[in-house]
């Protein structure tokens, strides 16, 4: 008799739990979508960017096997809205980040980034192969409105006459209409480094990160601002290095940082993940910037393990990365935190979360080092390098790599029923905390709205005799109501002092 395959058993056992989970709780919101069935396999690299279409469509990008030739992984992926393939491109001219401009795409792929139609094809109106610029090493690019494109990493410039090196080490050039070198903008240069990362302030600045000591000759940390032109923003300085990934700004001008990063003067001797500064830069020593984020796999001392910060509900926010536990909980490569940076894991994400992926090369760890993202029917995606999905509810092995969770827009019946019972609201007014029951069920779904019908505040699941923080909050009246997943809701009037 052959030996017992362990991991057969736990996705037979797992898919059996899945249907009874399926079968008996109704949708609700940032449960798994079972509707759709990703068509990436276990076993391929990773799927790094999403792009999502009115109509349900959704583009994906990254190196992924798919039936029936897993020997031929894929760059992108066109797939309807139930995960079936509509068109594959192969190779990796396509295995990057997806900016849409117009009705074209720019996607980036190894060292570089091309313009593609949407029937993925590429678009040959555009320069995509520069022989002027030589990528050493690969970053982001930000594409303007008018198809400007910003691209970042480490490249040297050559001549337009003979293509003779010009110099070497620019971090920062960009691109016109047309895809080639625009020589209105001064090429920057980076040394002992490059730059990695590029995103866009409201006001027109660009914010910057990666690995280097001196920007246009300026010796910077490892997050830079500049103005338009490219010319560093001196009224902005960070001491520390390491790299962000993704950020997530306060209206005060604060932000996140997510990432890694070391040598901050604050916390000596620390690997720091999710970091607060002001807006000149200086860390706000008021966050809990020590959250330790963990991998078993390994301790990420010299990769980012945060990939993205989204913000799904009024002051909550979800941060994903390559990471399995957060203060020593296991979460699986996401969970959620308030902006005070408290962890609100027994409200949101309570599953285990992502599951590792075996491959032929080793164990990867839970990565979800890609930004979740919204879709435009309010359904919520998830996507990166695992091999399936646990919320909380089930744990799903058929939802790799890519997985779409139900938003919250769901799990309220458009004919609730109303319950008799009564829903306590404990102290009443109140202030930071209350304590809410419902004499006929012990966990359910918790609403918060404000006198405009806005939910300010939802918690999934809520346990018996488990305290509310509602400090966020403003001074006034509110509706609170519960759900179960049978229909039946029960509201009660509460006020703020």
């Amino acid at each position: 008799m052959p030996p017992l395959d362990r991991k057969a058993l736990r996705v037979f056992f797992a898919g059996l739990v899945t249907l009874v989970a399926t079968a008996s709780h109704a949708q609700v919101p940032l449960s798994v979508d079972t509707i759709f069935h990703s068509p990436v396999l276990s076993g391929s690299i990773y799927v790094g960017d999403l792009f999502h279409f009115a109509d349900g469509r959704v583009l994906a990008s990254g190196l992924m096997e798919l039936a029936p030739d897993p020997w031929n992984p894929k760059s992108l992926v066109l797939m309807d809205a139930h995960g079936e393939v509509i068109s594959t491109v192969g190779g990796s001219s396509g295995s990057g980040r997806i900016i849409a401009n117009g009705d074209k795409f720019f996607i980036g792929g190894g060292q570089f980034f091309r313009k593609w139609n949407t029937d993925l094809t590429l678009d040959w109106s555009y320069h995509n192969i520069n022989p002027f610029i030589s990528p050493q090493h690969g970053g982001r690019f930000h594409v303007y409105p008018d198809g400007k494109v910003i691209t970042t990493g480490s490249m040297d410039l050559r001549s337009f006459t003979d293509t003779s090196i010009l110099g070497y080490g620019y971090c920062l050039v960009r691109f016109d209409t047309n895809g080639y070198w625009d020589t209105t903008f001064t090429p920057r240069k980076c040394v002992s480094g490059f730059v990695s990362n590029v995103s866009e302030l409201p006001d027109g600045r660009l914010q910057l990160s990666g690995r280097q000591d001196l920007f246009d000759g300026h010796a910077v940390g490892c997050i830079l601002r500049v103005w338009p032109d490219g010319s560093l923003d001196t009224t902005f300085h960070t001491n520390f290095t390491g790299g962000a990934s993704d950020y997530w700004y306060y209206q005060d001008g604060r932000f996140l940082a997510a990432g890694v990063f070391y040598n901050v003067a604050e916390y000596p001797g620390d690997t720091l993940h999710l970091l607060r500064l002001f807006p000149n830069g200086d860390i706000d020593t008021s966050f809990p910037n020590t959250l330790d984020f963990r991998s078993l796999q390994y301790y990420f001392e010299s990769a980012a393990p945060l990939g993205g910060i989204f913000e799904f509900l009024p002051n909550v926010l979800v941060v994903t990365g390559n990471f399995s536990h957060v203060e020593g909980m296991e979460v699986g490569g996401i969970v959620a935190i308030d902006t005070n940076g408290t962890l609100l894991h027994d409200q949101y994400f309570m599953g285990t979360g992502c599951d590792t992926v075996e491959t032929a090369s080793g164990v990867y760890s839970r990565n979800l080092n890609n930004r979740m993202e919204q879709a435009p029917d309010g359904s919520y995606y998830i996507y990166g390098a695992y091999s399936g999905f646990d919320d909380g509810h089930a744990f799903y092995p058929d939802q790799p790599y890519i997985t779409r969770l139900h938003g919250f827009n769901v799990g309220l019946p458009e004919r609730p029923i109303a319950s008799s019972a009564v829903l306590e609201v404990f102290p009443n007014p109140g202030g930071e905390q209350i304590t809410v029951t419902w004499s006929e069920h012990e966990k359910f779904d918790l609403l918060i709205t404000d006198v405009a019908g806005r939910v300010v505040l939802r918690i999934l699941q809520l346990p018996p005799g488990r305290s509310v923080n509602v400090s966020g909050l403003s001074v006034g009246p509110y509706m609170i109501t519960a759900c179960y997943c049978d229909g039946k809701r029960v509201t009660s009037k509460w006020i703020k002092q």
